[in-house]
């Protein structure tokens, strides 16, 4: 989940001003881009639960694809800045489009990233639970039969 979410902030030392000097982005826009990851993760959680818990994948699939995908992502968003620059007085289309799909890819695997996370680490914690709970049954029978 870490590792998922070090991609939103990645990001912030140099997009801001970057955007600004190479495209002409203003806050708006550095902004909107900054703000489509979450949104996403948002939208990306509860899709995922939806898949897990009606069985169309398994949890380990989940966690390997999402975290495949998110640094599938976060690759490509490293070379958002490579892209051709707008003519003078043209807006930055291009670079805004692209960076905010990028972005939003990222926000649908960081989401299913942490929601798979979640779903293995309560699975994990309710079979232990349901150890303990057989163990101490068991040992209370034994107790009371002697």
């Amino acid at each position: 989940a870490l590792v998922a979410s070090c991609g939103f902030a990645l990001a912030a030392p140099y997009l801001p001003e970057e955007a600004k000097e190479s495209y002409s982005c203003g806050s708006v826009c550095v902004g909107f881009i900054f703000s489509v990851q979450p949104a996403f993760a948002f939208i990306g959680s509860p899709l995922c639960s939806q898949i897990l818990k009606r069985r169309l994948c398994s949890r380990r699939l989940m966690l390997i694809l999402s975290l495949n995908v998110a640094g599938l992502a976060f690759v490509a968003f490293a070379f958002v800045m490579k892209l051709p620059k707008p003519h003078e007085n043209q807006p930055p289309v291009l670079f805004v489009a692209t960076a905010s799909i990028i972005r939003a890819v990222s926000g649908l695997a960081s989401g299913a990233v942490d929601t798979t996370v979640f779903a293995m680490i309560a699975s994990l914690c309710n079979h232990e639970q349901a150890h303990l709970v057989r163990t101490q049954g068991e040992e209370s029978t034994s107790t009371t039969t002697t």
